[in-house]
Formats: structure tokens, C-alpha cells, sequence
């Protein structure tokens, strides 16, 4: 869309054609006419004649006969004169009305009215001066309206005629009625049967009272497991391995709450008998498991068990022999054992290491990469940057690298770098070393992946990216920029969208397409089309039409800001066709923002043209 401060200035002539509107409020349809049109508009309706106000006349009733007003007309030209009617008293003068000192002249003159001040007296209005009162009535009398503007006289009420209540009691100790006791002149005790048993009871009566007279069962309580509602435990009550020391008091089993087969016999023992878990009074001696021999058969004693299975162990070949040097029998063989003050060399332990005879640990006896920062032992520990030191007590400190000059073969491995070479940690990160300076396509901090094809640029957001580096796209040094570097906001259709009877909003996003497709529905169905995310300048084009047959809804633009941020919002349609919505004609509507949030938080505007093809 031009600028209109593009234009080129020209003469205007009688013929040329402007550009209006026949809605003084907005929102009508936009009007071409010409200048000499407006020549002729203003010439007919306008015309030569100055009217002016020439003249001003005053007819005031001041006869007795004249009317209640006084009328004053203005002349203007060849126009209606007007005229304007006042009061009466607009043209008397002061002297006219009563003064404050002269009031008792005017109480009869009903053309100028007065406070009932300026006409009564202090204390001189009597009650025969009440609407409706001809007497002065009786002592102790009260004035009472009939409620059609009237007084009368009436009886004071007496007090004995006020019941009111007196006291709330119980009738009786033994009642549990309320007894509203009544006072006055004709009032008659209430008492109300509302209350149940419980109202008048204390706490402790209550719960005597449901003491003595509730039971229950134990299916009144369904969380009570079966134990409670047994008198004893059985066998099947009692969990397996339930029953422990700790859980039994000191002498409180007898004999008759074990499940025993058999009647108890002096001197006899408990023994299982191994199949349902009960047990039976035995003689003592089918149950006394001894040790009565030991044999031994090599280096295996075998532990002979009276009345039980008998136990083998095999012991090692030293178990049975004797030291080296305390026994001739043994002495030099190849079983005897070594004394325990015997002596070797380095030489007769064959899986020694190489550490084992020396006295001190050299640099050749440490392989390269095993001193860490763990086997080091400085005073303190060292924060991230900092540099191993030696202090005036040659221990070995962590210190900033700031603090101190460090000559650069410290830093180094042996080998020395070359011109142009940099130093960085090498790919063990165990060390570092000098080498060519170069960065890896993956080392840089940028957003995407590189690909063929693309180079390294900054993007809006002045970060770098992985851009498209394709000739046919852009020329290196040139700024042109051609349509395949457009995002789809610029250049992109949208999917088409059909409305229905269920589906009456289509959004359309500025940010995603350029041209968007709305189907409208065949029937009588309003639709609502929202314009959301434009910025100011933001163009696109809306081809809207209906589905198969003529549909009559209302089209009715929004946008979502409306109610998301409570703008404003305007759409302004700026050529003189309606949209049509016939089965064969397609509307197309160029629409441009022209004011959003971002420049006035409180206006969302929109210019538009309409067309059919």
C-alpha cells in the first residue's frame, strides 16, 4: 500500500474524484465524489443570503387581562423569527414585591406566596388551624392522621395495652415444655412443646442416661476384628510365630493351655510329634541326645550321638601335626608345619612386588597421570582457579593464580609450542599441550546444528546460528533478500477453515500465513473472524466464501486482545463493496493493522477493502 505523502502534488480540476464516507460516526460504506459535486452541494444549499440576528422586540403582560408570560422575539433575515416566552415577573421591578417588615399586608394575596414563618407567629398557630380539626379536643389526646392529608383527634393508648414477655421458664422441673410468660393488659402465657428429653440435661445426665439405656452388638461396629466377639482365644485366633518370650508373663502358662495328647507323667519330658504341631509327655531318655564317642578316619572326626544322627568334621592337613623342629617324627617332611619364628627373604616369596624391598618410593616407581589433586596435601582446600604454591615452610598451598608470577614451562608439558600454536587441555584432560588453533564446526554456542550448506550468522536476537549459505539465495556482500528468505508469515496459504452451526470462530494468527481461506456456513449462522497477534503494518489477505448454497449470517471481526488484554478494537472498511455470500463469490479482503497494543496499550486497529472477483 503507498504512502500518501508519496503522492504526487497536482491542480485539482471540477472532475477529479475524493474519497468519503456518508457515516459522520465511521463504519458506513466509503463514497467517490467530485469537486464540482461539492460546488453544486454547497451552492444549493447555501445559497447567497446572509441571514443575521437585525432586530430584538419585547411584548410584556403588564394589563391586568394580559397572559401569565412576556414574550420576546428575535428577527433574523428572511428566516422564522423566534421567540422566546418568560414569566411575568421577569419585567416587574423590586418595588413590586413585599418586604420582610410588610408580610401581614400579602397573607391574603395569593400571588405571592410566603414561609409559614414569615406568616405565623411564634406559638400562635392552634390546632383549629389543622386540616380536618374543628375542635381543640380533650386533655391527653393525641393528633393521628387518616392518611388522605387529615388530622383527628384519637385517645391516648394505655400502657396496660402493651403485652410484652416477661420471662421463658420450664412449667415444671419434671417438663420439658418453654413456658413464655406474657405481661400486660389481655396477654396470655405461650408455652411451646419443642424441646426433646435432652434439652435440659448436663453432660454427665447424658451420658448416664446412654450408659444404661443403649446396647449394642458386635455388628454395630464394623471395625472390630474376630477376636471381639469370642470369650477365648482358639488355636486358629493366633498368628504364626506370634506368641514370643517377651509376650508372656512369668508363670502364667500351665500345663493345660498347651495342646498335649497324652496326660503328664513325673519325670517325663514335651516332645513334638512333628506332624500337626502338638506335642506328648515322653520318657526322659528317648529324648537325651549325648556326645558318647569320637573317631577319627584321616583328617575327619566323626561326634557319635546318643539317640540323635551322628556329626562329621573335616579339619585341614595342619590340624593334627605337629611345628617343624618340635618333634623328630615330623621334623623335614613334607607335612610339618613351619614354626612361627621362622624366617625367609625377599627371594623365597614368589608374588612379591617390586615395592616390597625398597626403603623409599621414587619417581620411576610412579606411573604417569596417578598423582591427583586427592593425593596432594595442601593446608587448606583450593577453590575453582586457583594454583598449587609452596609457602616460607616449603608446604604446599593453594593460592590465586594473580597473586604470583608462574613461569610458562610450570604450566607446559616437555615439548615446547611453535608460532601460532595455542595451549589447551589435551583430549585425556589430564594435561595440557600445544597445538594448532582450531575450532570445531560443534564447539561453537549456537542455538541449532550445522548442516550442509550453512554458515555461522547472528540472528535477530544477536546470538549466532547456523544460517543457509545457498548462492541462489543471497549474494555474499549484496543486501538483497529474496522471497526464499521470507518466513511464511510473508509468503505461506494457511489450510483452508470451514465454519458450521458448532464452529462459528475462525482465528486467523498473523504470525504463521499471508493468505488465509475461510468457508462460511449456507445458513443463517452469525460467524465471528478474529484477527490475533498483528502487529502495525501487518498485511494479509482473507478469501472468504461460502460453502455450496447462499448462507445470511452476520461476518463480524474481532480479535482475541479484546478480551486477553481489553483493547480496543476497530476494523475499518475502506472500499464501497459489501461482502457477498452467494454458493459462486469469493470475497477478497485485504486487511492491514494499523495501530496494536505494542504502540497504544489501549487500540487494536484495522483497515480493510473488500472485493469480489
Amino acid at each position: 500500500m503507498a504512502r500518501i505523502d508519496s503522492y504526487t502534488a497536482i491542480t485539482p480540476t471540477t472532475d477529479d474524484y475524493l474519497l468519503g464516507t456518508d457515516s459522520p460516526a465511521g463504519g458506513g460504506p466509503t463514497r467517490n465524489f467530485t469537486v464540482q459535486s461539492i460546488i453544486d452541494l454547497t451552492s444549493e444549499s447555501l445559497g447567497d443570503t446572509n441571514d443575521y440576528l437585525d432586530g430584538i422586540t419585547v411584548e410584556p403582560g403588564y394589563a391586568a387581562d394580559a397572559s401569565d408570560t412576556a414574550t420576546i422575539t428575535f428577527s433574523v433575515g428572511s428566516q422564522t423569527d423566534v421567540t422566546l416566552d418568560l414569566g411575568r415577573a421577569a419585567f416587574k421591578a423590586a418595588s413590586h414585591y413585599a418586604t420582610s417588615t410588610a408580610l401581614t399586608n400579602h397573607i391574603n394575596d395569593t400571588t405571592q406566596p410566603h414561609s409559614l414563618d414569615s406568616i405565623v407567629g411564634s406559638q400562635s398557630l392552634g390546632p383549629t388551624k389543622l386540616k380536618g380539626i374543628t375542635v381543640n379536643g380533650s386533655s391527653g389526646q393525641v393528633l393521628t392522621s387518616d392518611g388522605a392529608g387529615n388530622f383527628a383527634w384519637a385517645d391516648d393508648q394505655d400502657d396496660n395495652d402493651n403485652n410484652y414477655l416477661s420471662a421463658v421458664s420450664k412449667p415444671s422441673g419434671s417438663s420439658n415444655d418453654v413456658l413464655f410468660t406474657i405481661s400486660g393488659n389481655g396477654g396470655s402465657n405461650v408455652t411451646a412443646t419443642i424441646f426433646g428429653d435432652g434439652a435440659f440435661m448436663s453432660k454427665s445426665e447424658i451420658r448416664t442416661e446412654v450408659k444404661n439405656n443403649l446396647t449394642y452388638t458386635a455388628n454395630d461396629f464394623t471395625f472390630l476384628g474376630d477376636v471381639a466377639v469370642v470369650d477365648k482365644i482358639t488355636n486358629s485366633l493366633i498368628n504364626e510365630n506370634a506368641i514370643t518370650n517377651s509376650k508372656i508373663l512369668n508363670s502364667t502358662i500351665s500345663e493345660s493351655k498347651l495342646n498335649i495328647s497324652n496326660d503328664p507323667v513325673d519325670g517325663y519330658v514335651l516332645t513334638a510329634d512333628g506332624v500337626d504341631g502338638a506335642m506328648a509327655w515322653e520318657a526322659n531318655s528317648a529324648s537325651n541326645y549325648y556326645l558318647d564317642n569320637i573317631t577319627k578316619s584321616g583328617n575327619t572326626l566323626t561326634f557319635s550321638v546318643n539317640g540323635g544322627t551322628d556329626k562329621t568334621y573335616t579339619f585341614g592337613d595342619a590340624a593334627f601335626q605337629d611345628f617343624a623342629g618340635s618333634n623328630a617324627n615330623t621334623f623335614g617332611t613334607a607335612d610339618t608345619v613351619a614354626r612361627s619364628d621362622h624366617k625367609h627373604g625377599i627371594a623365597d616369596i614368589t608374588d612379591a612386588g617390586g615395592l616390597a624391598s625398597l626403603a623409599s618410593v621414587g619417581t620411576s616407581e610412579i606411573n604417569n597421570n596417578s598423582v591427583t589433586l586427592a593425593k596432594l596435601s595442601p593446608a587448606t582446600a583450593g577453590t575453582n582457579g586457583q594454583v598449587l604454591s609452596v609457602n616460607s615452610s616449603n608446604e604446599l598451598v593453594w593460592i590465586n593464580s594473580s597473586a604470583t608470577t608462574i613461569a610458562t614451562n610450570r604450566l607446559l608439558p616437555s615439548s615446547v609450542g611453535t608460532a601460532s600454536q595455542v595451549l589447551r587441555v589435551n583430549s585425556g584432560a589430564t594435561a595440557v599441550e600445544y597445538t594448532g588453533l582450531s575450532v570445531k564446526k560443534d564447539e561453537f554456542d549456537v542455538s541449532n546444528s550445522p548442516s550442509s550448506g550453512k554458515v555461522l550468522g547472528i540472528n535477530s536476537n544477536g546470538d549466532m546460528e547456523w544460517v543457509s549459505n545457498s548462492s541462489a539465495d543471497v549474494t555474499p556482500g549484496d543486501d538483497t533478500v529474496t522471497t526464499t528468505k521470507l518466513g511464511n508469515e510473508f509468503k505461506t496459504k494457511d489450510a483452508t477453515i470451514t465454519l458450521s452451526s458448532s464452529n462459528v470462530t475462525a482465528n486467523l494468527d498473523f504470525r504463521d500465513h499471508a493468505i488465509y481461506e475461510v468457508l462460511t456456513p449456507t445458513d443463517a449462522t452469525n460467524v465471528t473472524i478474529k484477527f490475533n497477534s498483528a502487529t502495525a503494518g501487518s498485511t494479509k489477505l482473507l478469501l472468504l466464501k461460502n460453502q455450496s448454497t447462499a448462507g445470511t449470517g452476520t461476518i463480524t471481526f474481532a480479535t482475541s486482545d479484546t478480551s486477553v488484554n481489553g483493547v480496543t478494537f476497530t476494523a475499518t472498511r475502506l472500499s464501497s463493496d459489501d461482502i457477498v455470500r452467494t454458493a459462486s463469490t469469493t470475497n477478497y479482503i485485504q486487511i492491514t493493522c494499523i495501530t496494536d497494543s505494542n504502540i497504544d496499550v489501549d487500540k487494536r486497529d484495522f483497515i480493510y477493502t473488500v472485493s469480489q472477483a
